[in-house]
């Protein structure tokens, strides 16, 4: 498999392990689209995104894999009380990737990681759907 899925699947075990504010499903896929009756609970989808590999040294690539993390929900309102524990699942998921190299990849550490949208407000207005997106940046390590 490609590295990059190979990352992606390993940010699944990853997060399906860990403690979190509020329950989720996770899967990895290759769009975040789900029904709104799919949306009742939290859904994660953990989606390949870029590769990029550059020459550092003559003898020695960097290779670096981004890959985006969508955490989802259908509100029944957007009170504060509703939406504060996902934003609050988004920065513990950056805690948890962030410096960290994968339990089930050892080479790959993420480098860099950005929450962009840190919600959509077009999913709020047209659906009442939380939508939070990661960017999460893998380098392979030597």
């Amino acid at each position: 498999m490609a590295a990059v899925t190979d990352i992606a699947d390993a940010i699944v075990a990853q997060l399906e392990d860990g403690s979190f504010v509020v329950d989720f499903t996770i899967c990895r896929a290759y769009r975040p689209e789900y029904s709104l009756t799919q949306l009742k609970t939290v859904q994660v989808t953990v989606v390949p995104k870029t590769m990029e590999w550059t020459a550092a040294t003559k003898i020695r690539d960097n290779r670096q894999y981004t890959v985006d993390i969508a955490i989802q929900q259908k509100l029944a309102n957007e009170e504060a009380g509703t939406v504060d524990p996902l934003m609050l699942l988004a920065e513990q998921f950056c805690t948890v990737l962030f410096r960290h190299r994968l339990d089930a990849m050892e080479s790959a550490l993420c480098v860099e990681i950005a929450n962009e949208p840190i919600y959509s407000l077009e999913h709020l207005e047209e659906h009442a759907v939380f939508t939070s997106l990661l960017t999460a940046t893998y380098r392979l390590m030597g």
